[in-house]
Order: structure tokens, then C-alpha cells, then sequence
């Protein structure tokens, strides 16, 4: 087992029901990605959500070790595609501060998530 001290620690007070376990394998799927793990702590008078992960891990993770914070957008597949029809590929492109070829990248990898947003 790793070392607690390495970890960053968030504490929530929870009211705990039956889909909680759930919740939490779910929430561990993706906390796993950078190192994180999520358990419910019960004591005597309360019940805690406890969010543990390694800074090291998550920072690897957001810059995806290329040395900058990869870009989200707030705009679905369906309006680049509008909009690569309307623009043009280069413009739309452009537009949104990526070459042409990151931005069918994208499209294409959403497209393998089966993604909504962009």
C-alpha cells in the first residue's frame, strides 16, 4: 500500500445511502487516471467521503507531459462540424486556436468515445 503522506487529502461529510458504493467504484474509475482513489470512512457519529491523489500524478495527467495544459471547449461535435461546413475547415479550424489537422484529430477521437462535446 502507498503512502498516505504522499497524497493530497479532501474530507466531505456525506449522508450515505444504498447506491453510494456505486457511486464511489465509479467515481475510482476515473480517479484511478491520476492516481486518486475515493472510499467512504464511517466513524461513530458521521459518514465521510474521503477523495485521496497524488499532485505528481494529476499535474502529469493535465499537461499530458508535454508541457502545457491541453485545451476544453464548451462546444459540441455537431457545431464544429456546422461550423467546418459553413467556414471551412482552415477558418474553423482557426477559430477555435488549433490546426486543421488537431482539430479532425479531435473530431475523430471523439467520434471513437462516442463523445458529444468537443
Amino acid at each position: 500500500m502507498e503512502s498516505m503522506k504522499d497524497f493530497n487529502i479532501l474530507v466531505f461529510d456525506i449522508n450515505h445511502t444504498e447506491n453510494d458504493d456505486e457511486q464511489v467504484e465509479k467515481l475510482n474509475s476515473l480517479l484511478n487516471l491520476f492516481g486518486g482513489k475515493a472510499e467512504i470512512r464511517q466513524s461513530s457519529d458521521r459518514t465521510r467521503l474521503v477523495l485521496s491523489y497524488d499532485e505528481e500524478k494529476l499535474q502529469k495527467w493535465t499537461t499530458r507531459n508535454a508541457g502545457r495544459v491541453g485545451k476544453y471547449y464548451n462546444i459540441s461535435v455537431e457545431e464544429v462540424r456546422k461550423m467546418i461546413a459553413s467556414l471551412g475547415a482552415e477558418q474553423a479550424a482557426a477559430k477555435l486556436g488549433m490546426t486543421k489537422q488537431g482539430m479532425y484529430k479531435r473530431l475523430k477521437r471523439c467520434g471513437e468515445n462516442g463523445t458529444e462535446m468537443f
